[in-house]
């Protein structure tokens, strides 16, 4: 379960400006069965839920709850993990026109190891440059001049647990 307080910026922004989508998240995942040592290296599965004021805007609020799925993970060293994820999201707005729209994105991420708490691991992650297709070019007030922008976010997680099976984040997350 994720709490997602959704931030949009500035609506009087051009047509030709880049939608810009930013949200602090809060992840929590893990498995409801146990899965083979390699199934559970490669796949994770998050989701989030929440909402917020939508900045230089009146009374504009939104929400938005998502699904992310890692389907590749690559090791490089101890310390370093590169994921291969996708993800989609509905964001909804509370305004009278442009009320709803779809975001589907891949996106590469790279999980930075911290050291460790006892048995659990915390990471730092970023991701960059994850196409994402906005079914809509406009929610509430805010507009995009096209459906194709890119994802970008940065967060600090802990995984935990038997096996650190789970994991929870705190997260910048934006699309521009």
């Amino acid at each position: 379960m994720t709490l997602l307080p959704v931030c949009w910026p500035r609506a009087s922004a051009p047509l030709s400006t880049a939608l810009f989508i930013s949200c602090v998240s809060v992840t929590l995942s893990g498995e409801a069965s146990p899965a083979p040592e390699a199934a559970r290296e490669n796949l994770e599965l998050m989701l989030y839920a929440g909402g917020g004021k939508q900045p230089h805007t009146e009374h504009q609020k939104n929400t938005a709850v998502g699904i992310d799925l890692h389907v590749y993970r690559h090791i490089f060293t101890e310390k370093q993990s590169l994921f291969i994820g996708t993800g989609v999201a509905q964001l909804t707005s509370n305004t009278d026109e442009h009320k709803r729209m779809l975001a589907f994105s891949i996106y590469p991420q790279l999980n930075l190891a911290l050291p460790k708490l006892g048995n659990s691991q915390p990471y730092f992650y970023v991701r960059t440059l994850g196409p994402t297709y906005l079914s809509e070019t406009q929610l509430g007030e805010r507009r995009q001049a096209n459906h194709f922008v890119f994802q970008s976010q940065l967060g600090l997680g802990i995984y935990f647990g038997t096996g650190n099976r789970w994991l929870a984040n705190i997260a910048y997350r934006h699309y521009s």
